[in-house]
Parts: C-alpha cells; sequence; structure tokens
C-alpha cells in the first residue's frame, strides 16, 4: 500500500499526480484512469471522510430553502433537468442533552425532505455539526426509488389479479 499525504511520503509521481493529498491507495486495485474503491482508502483517511465517532440520531425539519440547482453534465454540456438542493434547518437533541438547531444540506443522493419530517442524521460529538444519514433508506435516493417502483409492481399485481378473478 502507498499512501500519499500532504508532507510527502509518495515515491511514485504518477500516484501523486491523480491521487490528491489525502488518499491512500492499493497499487494492486488503482486502475489506469486514476480511479479507486472506497475498500481502498487508508484507515486515517475513512475517518476524515466517513466521520467517525458522530453520533446517529433524528431531527425534525423546521424549514427549507433552495440553496443551489445541480446541473447534471456530459463532456461539458447540460443533460437532462436542473435539480434543486436545499439547506434544512432541523432540530434535534445534542449529545449533550440539550435541544439544537443546526442547517443542513441537502446531499445529490438524498429525496427532497417535508417541512415537519423526522430524518436521520449524524452530529458531531460537539454538537455543532450535522449531516444528513444519507445511508438510511428513509432519505436515500435509491433505495426510496427502489421502495417506490415494489410498491408500484405489487399494487400492478394485485390489479391484475382482482380483474382475472374478478
Amino acid at each position: 500500500m502507498t499512501c500519499v499525504s500532504p508532507g510527502g511520503g509518495c515515491d511514485d509521481p504518477a500516484a501523486r499526480s491523480w491521487a490528491g493529498p489525502w488518499i491512500a491507495y492499493n497499487r494492486s486495485t488503482a486502475r489506469a484512469d486514476g480511479n479507486f474503491s472506497v475498500n481502498d482508502l487508508s484507515t486515517e483517511s475513512s475517518a476524515m471522510f466517513f466521520r467517525r465517532n458522530w453520533i446517529k440520531t433524528t431531527g425534525r425539519v423546521l424549514d427549507s430553502r433552495v440553496r443551489e440547482w445541480y446541473h447534471n453534465r456530459m463532456r461539458g454540456h447540460v443533460v437532462g433537468m436542473p435539480i434543486a438542493m436545499h439547506n434544512y434547518i432541523v432540530e434535534f437533541t445534542a449529545p449533550n442533552g440539550e435541544p439544537a438547531k443546526l442547517e443542513v444540506e441537502q446531499h445529490i443522493e438524498t429525496v427532497d425532505v417535508a417541512i415537519g419530517d423526522e430524518v436521520p442524521l449524524f452530529v458531531s460529538p460537539d454538537g455543532k455539526k450535522a449531516v444528513f444519514d444519507k445511508k438510511d433508506p428513509r432519505i436515500n435516493l435509491m433505495a426510496v426509488h427502489k421502495a417506490s417502483k415494489e410498491a408500484e409492481k405489487k399494487a400492478d399485481e394485485e390489479r391484475f389479479r382482482r380483474q382475472l378473478e374478478g
């Protein structure tokens, strides 16, 4: 395993040029195009990326606003419809037990949430930062989409069965 750090420590100039300052990669799995899998991250960098020691909790959305319009780009051209990305004010109980309100940004992998909804959060140990738990199936875009498709398929099958029997 070769680590690339801000202070140097990497003897491979090609690796230093694509890996960036905090990434560790395994030479056997690194691809020529510069991509690597999450499994190739070192323990040190994973703590930074995965928010270790943050507390999982739920909060209630008090308000929202559009932060920006996300435009999917392919080869420099905008493709498809723009997506509104939101900032939310979320109320939750901080790790110290006190009620807290913070602004939380929507991630591209999460669905829009309505005011009043309960949302899964990761909160820093000091309670001054919070992010959505984007892997939680209640707000994960792909999980919500999959559940919707399954419910639609089940309703279709039930309707079809009733028609056949009826």
